[in-house]
């Protein structure tokens, strides 16, 4: 779904919630991507795309 919409937003509770992109394309000009995995069923550790975050967090 990231892969072919180009971001998506996984819900981590009933509150939170992850936003995960393909590419430096879905986040502002002042972001740097940083590589993601989230947890599934049976692997604890999948590769879902990026996060956009701010340079030094």
């Amino acid at each position: 779904m990231v892969s072919s919409e180009g971001a998506a937003v996984l819900s981590t509770g009933p509150n939170t919630y992850d936003r995960y992109v393909s590419s430096q394309n879905s986040c502002q000009l002042d972001q740097v991507l940083e590589p993601a995995w989230v947890p599934t069923s049976n692997t604890a550790q999948c590769p879902v795309g990026y996060r956009c975050r701010s340079p030094g967090y």
